[in-house]
This record gives structure tokens, sequence and C-alpha cells, in this order.
């Protein structure tokens, strides 16, 4: 059975971010970086500990086809998985604290 997906505000903000780019740069794109990251997200909530840990207790997603990384933690005891940011390949995760 796979966890529940829960993404924080900043997570929906990131994602938003994401698609408003797209829609205006590139609008053929944002379906299929939809798609992708849909089935990531899936793929997480079925398998929450596949994902490497990329610092402290947060785990990285990488998306195969497009340039960003779902950082998540696991909740085990609550079966969630918590979307903390959806984060550019060339962005210093180390900054999505604070």
């Amino acid at each position: 059975m796979p966890f529940s997906v829960t993404f924080t505000k900043r997570a929906n903000q990131d994602l938003q971010e994401i698609l408003d780019y797209y829609n205006r740069e590139a609008p053929h794109t944002t379906q299929a970086f939809l798609r992708e990251f849909i089935v990531a997200v899936d793929f997480v909530a079925e398998n929450p500990k596949a994902s490497p840990v990329a610092f402290s207790k947060v785990r990285k997603k990488v998306l195969p086809k497009f340039p960003f990384n779902i950082f998540y933690s696991v909740k085990e005891k609550k079966r969630e998985v918590v979307v903390a940011r959806i984060w550019h390949h060339k962005r210093n995760p180390e900054t999505i604290v604070g």
C-alpha cells in the first residue's frame, strides 16, 4: 500500500513556478513535465526509501528527462511522504532550508 503524499506550501509554490515557466517559454513541454512529475511522485509513494538521502533525512528523487529534483522526507509512522521542495539541478540543495 503506497504512502500518502503531501506537499509543503513551498513545494506547491515551486511546482506552480515551474508550470508557469513552461507554459510561458515552452507550452508544448508543460504536459510532458507534469506527466513525468506525477510518475515520479507515484514512485516515491510506492517506494519511499528507494531514492538516496541527499542530506540530513531528506531524500532526492531525480526527474529523468527534466532538470529537477524532488526533495522529500519519509514519515514512517504516518506512512506519509512530505515533498519539501522541487528544485532545479543547478541549485544548491543545501540552501533549501530556510
